[in-house]
């Protein structure tokens, strides 16, 4: 039975899409659009990233897409305000913490609705 991984998407890629909306985002609360634009660059990461993984060559392009969108738009609508706000390089060791905690989960979630 062929399994999209367990682990996540480099967290520096997932921080790294944080980074760069952080530097649009001038208000506290991060906008619909602003998050759909933070999940299109976390869905583009992760699909790399899961190509790259040579434990992943046996699933599909169509599993792999199917994951990472299922994990970018978890991450996406749970990250919380704060995080999405912040630098990578300004973050806190809670924010740095709540980051993992919500892709450690989103994952989680994923990988269940994608298995076969």
């Amino acid at each position: 039975m062929n399994m999209i991984r367990t682990a996540l998407p480099p967290r520096a890629a997932i921080l790294l899409s944080a980074l760069m909306l952080a530097t649009t985002v001038t208000q506290a609360q991060v906008s619909r659009e602003q998050r759909d634009q933070f999940a299109a660059r976390t869905v583009d990461r992760c699909i790399q990233s899961q190509r790259a993984d040579p434990t992943q060559a046996a699933q599909t392009d169509a599993a792999i897409r199917e994951f990472c969108a299922c994990y970018a738009r978890r991450v996406a609508d749970a990250m919380p305000d704060d995080v999405l706000n912040t630098s990578l390089s300004a973050a806190t060791p809670q924010q740095l913490e709540a980051a993992q905690s919500v892709m450690r989960q989103s994952a989680q979630a994923c990988r269940g609705q994608t298995q076969p």
